[in-house]
């Protein structure tokens, strides 16, 4: 690419691109001198079609149209989602310490995985999960979800029948309800007979109270002749 100084000699509105292929996506890096060099790497767009931005000369005391790639268009047209994500991503940032310029790279992407994620979930269901329960509920939905593991489940509802078992929690004993990745996962989903712990039901449509257990979930489910809430609970 070319340097500062040779862009500042062709004058604003002046841009390089190169490009580059990668697995059969076409990288496009583009550099484009405003006051200063902006740089540009996507996999979406680049240079073309160029378009153009108003830029006032002061050796000139007026406004001039410069040309401007489409990849700053586009920057431009959608920043305030970019500043969004940038402002969440510094909340909650994977820590890592490492000279390794990749491994920082790699956790900066997972960390923008999941809030972009985070963003689009919050657009489809009408209930809030903060930021840090969404982390949270990924990495146990990650470590439990099939898997043959018989510990408690931690987690967040993720769809409306998840916020209905999230409401049934909050009305009986403290348990928390798995994720829907684990309840369904369909390994280790076992019943347990529990004497001495009788208590409701964790299905939302349920009032009863049964001595049976998920010994997965760890949650109390109808189990009987009449209503088997413990099938629904792990299949719905």
């Amino acid at each position: 690419m070319l340097s500062e100084k040779e862009f500042k000699k062709l004058g604003r509105g002046s841009w390089q691109e190169k490009t580059a292929i990668k697995d059969d996506v076409k990288l496009s890096t583009v550099c484009w001198y405003d006051n200063k060099i902006v740089t540009t790497l996507s996999s979406y767009v680049g240079s073309q079609p160029i378009g153009s931005k108003q830029r006032f000369f002061r050796s000139e005391k007026c406004y001039k149209d410069v040309q401007c790639p489409q990849t700053i268009l586009k920057y431009n047209e959608y920043m305030g989602g970019v500043d969004l994500l940038d402002s969440m991503l510094d909340y909650y940032r994977i820590k890592i310490r490492s000279k390794k310029w990749y491994l920082r790279i790699f956790f900066h992407f997972i960390d923008m995985c999941v809030v972009n994620s985070w963003l689009l979930w919050r657009t489809q269901n009408e209930f809030y999960m903060p930021l840090a329960d969404f982390k949270v509920a990924i990495a146990d939905a990650l470590c439990i979800s099939g898997k043959s593991v018989l510990s408690r489940k931690r987690g967040r509802p993720s769809a409306n029948l998840e916020h209905a078992y999230l409401e049934k929690t909050k009305r009986g004993p403290a348990a928390e309800i798995p994720q829907i990745e684990v309840r369904k996962d369909g390994i280790d989903h076992l019943p347990e007979w529990r004497e001495n712990e009788r208590n409701r039901c964790k299905h939302p449509d349920c009032k009863y109270q049964s001595y049976i257990y998920c010994v997965k979930c760890q949650l109390p489910l109808c189990l009987n002749k009449d209503r088997n809430c413990y099938l629904r609970f792990h299949t719905e």
